[in-house]
């Protein structure tokens, strides 16, 4: 009996020890020194999705471009150098049990949260965040394992990393304003505020045979130079601005003299409006103007020239 008893507790404390290893090892199945923020082939990585609470950027390629939020231009050389830095993140050390709570804590509320994809495959994500209150430097933490620890940059000298995760378009932005084959565009509208009868829209739906409409028609323009449609969409090839005024502010400008609106055949909308450039004198520059693009605080400049074949109206397509 005692025999019998003694096994009974022997087992019963064999299954509290396995139910405490299950519970401690719920929120990962991870050890610490399997934590690795480093990417070891940035070269895969087809997505990146960066965030902070609501505010989001997504840099994803698509047929080997590189585009932010499926619509503008991503710098190639900028995507592949933060890439290969992510490569070289080197652990320093664990938090400190003393500050661990409260960076695990920033990290989570306030820091930066990365995702890297594969072919829509999660490889790595952790969070990022700069402390400087109590021991300075950049804290990185994986999702699956709660605990914060201390960071670096193999060839980097600074030891605020977070601020390499930028969540501002314009900081991965190329000065490619337009760069689409006429395969690839459904429907291109131009809408000139100050003649709306020179307004127009194109639609591609078939990819061979695009059709003019008035703006403010659904039937096709019949008196249309056909080649001249078809023409037209071959000019948004690679299309640049020449800088970005980060120095002008909105309030400046008054209406936009052409808006214009593209939807590609995946069906993402782009939307841009064009503002004449105000010199000091009161006059508007004969050879720059204003576009802001839908979601940008400031201006792109680009010259008259770059754009012309594009500003076209409706009366240029109609046969003379």
């Amino acid at each position: 009996m005692k025999n019998r008893i003694l096994t009974y507790f022997a087992f019963l404390i064999m299954v509290v020890i396995a139910l405490f290893v299950v519970f401690r090892n719920r929120k990962s199945t991870m050890r610490p020194d399997e934590i690795n923020f480093s990417v070891e082939k940035p070269w895969m990585v087809d997505k990146i999705e960066i965030r902070r609470k609501e505010n989001v950027i997504l840099l994803k390629k698509e047929k080997n471009k590189w585009l932010i939020n499926h619509t503008n231009p991503a710098k190639r050389e900028t995507v592949e150098m933060f890439l290969n830095a992510l490569g070289r993140i080197n652990i320093v050390s664990p938090a400190s049990k003393k500050i661990s709570d409260t960076i695990t804590g920033k990290l989570l509320h306030e820091g930066i949260f990365l995702k890297l994809f594969h072919n829509e495959h999660l490889i790595k994500s952790f969070y990022i965040y700069y402390e400087n209150e109590t021991v300075p430097g950049t804290y990185m933490m994986d999702g699956r394992m709660f605990k914060p620890y201390l960071v670096s940059l193999i060839g980097y000298s600074g030891n605020n990393l977070e601020k390499l995760f930028s969540l501002n378009p314009l900081a991965w932005r190329d000065n490619v304003l337009f760069d689409l084959q006429p395969v690839d565009i459904y429907s291109v509208e131009l809408t000139y505020p100050e003649q709306p009868d020179e307004s127009f829209r194109i639609i591609n739906q078939d990819g061979k045979n695009p059709h003019l409409f008035a703006l403010n028609s659904d039937m096709p323009e019949d008196n249309a130079n056909k080649d001249e449609v078809r023409d037209y969409l071959s000019y948004f090839i690679a299309v640049r601005y020449v800088n970005i005024d980060k120095g002008f502010s909105r309030n400046r400008l008054t209406e936009p003299f052409l808006i214009l609106k593209i939807i590609n055949t995946q069906q993402q909308k782009y939307e841009m409006q064009a503002f004449r450039r105000p010199l000091p004198d009161g006059s508007s520059d004969l050879n720059y103007y204003y576009i802001f693009s839908a979601g940008d605080t400031v201006p792109l400049l680009v010259k008259y020239t770059e754009t012309d074949p594009i500003m076209k109206t409706f009366s240029d397509f109609i046969k003379k």
